[in-house]
C-alpha cells in the first residue's frame, strides 16, 4: 500500500470518527451527581456512601438507588 493510500485511509476514519462523535456527543445524558440515595436510611454504611458520593468516588443508580447490601463486581 502506498503512503499516499494510506494517508487517504487514515484521513477518511479520522474525519468519520469526528462525524460520528459530533452527531452522537449531544445524546449523551449526563446524570446529575447524587449525594442522597433512597434506599440507605438506617444502613450502617449510609455517612460512609455519602461521602464518597460526594466525592464523586463513588455513584447510585438512576432510579435514586445505592444498593447497598449487593455485591461489588
Amino acid at each position: 500500500m502506498s503512503s499516499a493510500s494510506t494517508w487517504n485511509s487514515t484521513s477518511t476514519a479520522m474525519l468519520l470518527l469526528g462525524i460520528v462523535t459530533g452527531v452522537t456527543a449531544p445524546m449523551v445524558i449526563a446524570v446529575p451527581n447524587q449525594t442522597s440515595f433512597i434506599d440507605i436510611q438506617g444502613h450502617w454504611a449510609k455517612p460512609f456512601i455519602e461521602g464518597l458520593a460526594a466525592e464523586n468516588l463513588v455513584n447510585g443508580y438512576a432510579n435514586g438507588t445505592f444498593k447497598p447490601d449487593q455485591a461489588v463486581t
